[in-house]
This record gives structure tokens, C-alpha cells and sequence, in this order.
């Protein structure tokens, strides 16, 4: 590694086809390694209109797109779409390459790894393929919506796309060991991957005040949490169709739904419906620092998210937030969360699109003498903290040779 006058091991580019902030992980990766000697640019998209440049605490920076417009006319979904193909998104990684002396490239998902890896190849610097999640698998997932439909939402192409990127790419990174097992079983070295997971920064999410006002509004409540976006991939009507299961089980239950997403309405209309009105809550978005108040007021928290090819080799930030804070969990049977539920025993396992099942994992859980919620702070404690995925990360970098 070199050492410049400020002493900085290395200068990584990281590549991001969204807007920065916000992004837990990214915000968490580069803490771990500006804080271990590395300088990190990060290159971002610009919808939001934000400055081009900013640097923070020193040793990170911030690199967005120009704003693209056409008079009035905003031209920056089209121009600065994330593409690898796209030539400005290929300019402004090359340029930053040649401005910031790049000795890594860092990019994230699946959109921009083979144009960040082409790059990257033409500067002859190592490049470093972070899968968030099982890109393909999403797609299929989200189904073929969005700004561009056809070949670039299409699951097969996207698979060609990664294959191509894993094979070309120096390291890859995953959040869970599932992910590293399915791209082993296609071919991949395994001594290219490297599991980095979602896991929780304990000594600053613990640390975030708990409104008393919010755990004391539901204290004679039993109270279901959840917590994130309200999209059809999260099946979040399984677990309002079991609330109509428990109410006359539990005349003091309530469900509350921390966030907003674009079917809320849909899910507001079922729980009408089912006449339910009563026993859900929905907050609508509230800050990240005020999520672990609606955590602190739960029984139990909750992920109805079902078992497929995208959650099985993945596993949300949340559930160690909730472990993190002692709680005890519901998770569907999804593969990767199911095996965490089972080896750390903090919580139950429901079949996934059973309404019965999840009524019956709360009903589990409600009657039960086990410490359910202990186990997983332990578990966090121990294991599945961020201290510990930090520094499988900044290892990562350690031991890279530079050529």
C-alpha cells in the first residue's frame, strides 16, 4: 500500500448509481475505511439536484453528476441513468481515475459493475464488486417497471451482465453466506468472495435516544412491529391478514406499520376491509434516528417477506436492528434469515404466504417462557455486529496488492 503525505493507505473510487445520502450500508462501509487510513471518493447519481462536490471529515468526498436540463426541461433520467453502457457514466468514472490518483474501484450493484470493472481495466486498477443483493433475482422480482423496461429490466440479460462482472471483477462482496454458496455453485472462485454483512453498528444504533412518549403511547398494547418500505415483494398482507386471525385472540393487539410505500393505499383498503381498522397503525416515514422508539415499543417485530431467489440469499438491515435492541423476531422461512432465526433462536419461523402460520409464530412467541429477545442481543453482540463485517471490508483492502 502506498503512504502520501497525509498518510492514507489508498484512495478508493466507489461508484453509485443512485443519489447519496441516504444509504446504510455505503454510509457504514465508509466509515470503516476512511477510519482505517483509506481516502474514499464516491462517485453518485444527482436527481436530487445536490451540490457536485463535497468533502467531509477529510478523507471522504463526494463526486455527483452534472444536472442535465434542456432549457427547462430536467434531462437527468435519461443522461444520467445508470447503465453500464451509458458514456457519461463512463467519463466521470474515468475522470475521476485520472483526477484523484484511484487505486481501487469500489462499485456498487450490478447496474454500473462492468462499465466501473471496464474502467478500471483500462487504468489497470483492481476493481471490487459489491452485490448489495441477487440483482437478477430482483428484477424478477419488481417485475419489468421503471424508466426503462425490455433488455435492461430483463432477468436473463442481467444474469449475462453479472456473470460477465464476477468473472472479470479482482473481489466481490455479498451480505450473507447464502450469496457466497449460489455464486460458488455457478463457477465462481470462492477465494474471490467476501462476505461483508448488514449488520448493525451497535455502539451508535443502541446509543440513539427512545422517545418515551412513543413506547408509553402503546404500553397496554401488544404490540407487532414493522419497519421499512411497504412494496409487493414485502407481502406485508400476510401479516395483516393474520392480525384478523389474532384479533379476538388478542383484543389489545396492535400492528404498527413504520413507513410508506407505493401501496400503502392498497393495504390500507384491505385492512378496512377486514375490518381491522382498529388493530393497525400506520406512522408514515419518520426518521432513522426514531425508528428504535417504535422498536423499544414492540412485543415482537416482524419480516413477512417471503421465501424467493432475491430474500433468500439476503438479509434486510432490519433484523439486526430489532436483535440489536432485544427483541424477539418473526421472519417468513426465507432461507438466509430462517438459518440466523434458528441458530441464534431469537424468534419464530412462519411458512411464507400463510396468514395461519404467522398467526401461529405470534401466538408462539406470546405464550412462550423462552428468551427469545436476549438471545438475539447476544447474537449481535457476538456475531453480528458491524465491527466484525468492518473488518472483513477493511482486510479486504489490506491485503490487496497494488501493481
Amino acid at each position: 500500500m502506498k503512504q502520501d503525505a497525509l498518510t492514507y493507505k489508498a484512495n478508493i473510487l466507489m461508484v453509485l448509481q443512485s443519489d447519496f445520502p441516504p444509504d446504510i450500508r455505503l454510509e457504514k462501509e465508509i466509515d470503516a475505511l476512511t477510519q482505517n487510513g483509506y481516502q474514499v471518493y464516491l462517485l453518485c447519481n444527482n436527481k436530487k439536484n445536490l451540490p457536485r462536490f463535497e468533502t467531509i471529515n477529510g478523507n471522504f468526498h463526494i463526486i455527483r453528476l452534472p444536472r442535465f436540463r434542456l432549457g427547462r426541461k430536467n434531462l437527468q433520467s435519461l443522461f444520467g441513468v445508470p447503465l453500464s453502457f451509458n458514456p457519461i457514466w463512463l467519463f466521470y468514472i474515468a475522470k475521476a481515475c485520472r483526477l484523484h490518483k484511484i487505486d481501487f474501484i469500489h462499485v456498487h450493484d450490478l447496474p454500473l459493475a462492468l462499465g466501473a470493472i471496464f474502467v478500471g481495466k483500462l487504468f489497470r486498477l483492481p476493481a471490487v464488486f459489491d452485490m448489495h443483493e441477487n440483482y437478477p433475482a430482483a428484477l424478477e422480482v419488481w417485475g419489468r417497471k421503471g424508466f426503462l423496461p425490455g433488455l435492461f429490466r430483463n432477468p436473463a440479460f442481467a444474469r449475462k451482465l453479472e456473470k460477465m462482472s464476477l468473472k472479470l471483477c479482482e473481489k466481490i462482496i455479498v451480505v450473507i453466506e447464502e450469496h457466497k454458496e449460489m455464486l460458488t455453485s455457478i463457477g465462481i472462485n470462492p477465494q474471490k468472495i467476501h462476505i461483508v454483512g448488514n449488520t448493525v453498528q451497535t455502539d451508535k444504533y443502541i446509543q440513539l435516544k427512545i422517545d418515551a412518549e412513543i413506547v408509553e403511547k402503546y404500553q397496554e398494547n401488544f404490540v407487532l412491529t414493522y419497519v421499512g418500505n411497504f412494496s409487493p415483494e414485502r407481502e406485508l398482507e400476510v401479516a395483516i391478514q393474520g392480525v384478523k386471525i389474532l384479533a379476538p385472540q388478542i383484543p389489545n393487539l396492535k400492528m404498527i406499520l413504520v413507513g410508506d410505500g407505493g401501496i400503502r393505499e392498497e393495504l390500507e383498503k384491505l385492512i378496512e376491509n377486514l375490518g381491522i381498522s382498529k388493530f393497525v397503525e400506520f406512522t408514515g416515514w419518520v426518521d432513522f434516528e426514531k425508528t428504535p422508539s417504535y422498536i423499544a415499543a414492540a412485543n415482537i417485530c416482524i419480516i413477512p417477506q417471503p421465501s424467493n431467489d432475491l430474500i433468500d440469499n439476503g438479509v434486510p438491515h432490519k433484523l439486526f436492528q430489532y436483535m440489536a435492541l432485544g427483541k424477539p423476531v418473526i421472519v417468513s422461512d426465507a432461507k438466509a434469515m430462517a438459518r440466523i432465526v434458528r441458530e441464534t433462536k431469537c424468534g419464530e419461523i412462519f411458512r411464507s404466504h400463510s396468514p395461519d402460520d404467522f398467526a401461529r409464530a405470534v401466538l408462539t412467541i406470546k405464550n412462550a417462557s423462552k428468551e427469545y429477545g436476549k438471545n438475539g442481543k447476544q447474537a449481535v453482540i457476538k456475531k453480528y455486529n458491524w465491527s466484525l463485517s468492518a473488518r472483513e471490508l477493511t482486510n479486504l483492502y489490506d491485503n490487496f496488492k497494488i501493481k
